[in-house]
């Protein structure tokens, strides 16, 4: 699914309830913060996260299905 550029700062919690979601696209916005929720999208597996201003990467990715994670142009702010 893709969300990328459209100025989205801050992803609402009712995207847990988008279960069949494989790749999701999250770049170019002004996303500080991967959400708790995300954990529940059971079937995610692609995280694209290029050219956002996200400050860490949670610990709950540890534990999701998420394999690939995309982070061109934030490694900068994300790894210090």
């Amino acid at each position: 699914m893709f969300f990328n550029n459209n100025r989205i700062s801050e992803i609402s919690k009712s995207f847990k309830n988008l279960i069949s979601i494989i790749d999701l696209d999250l770049s170019g916005n002004y996303i500080r913060k991967i959400p708790e929720a995300i954990k529940d999208m059971k079937k995610l597996t692609i995280l694209e996260l290029n050219i956002i201003e996200i400050e860490e990467i949670p610990d709950i990715l540890k534990f999701s299905k998420v394999r690939n994670i995309e982070l061109f142009e934030n490694l900068d702010s994300v790894v210090r």
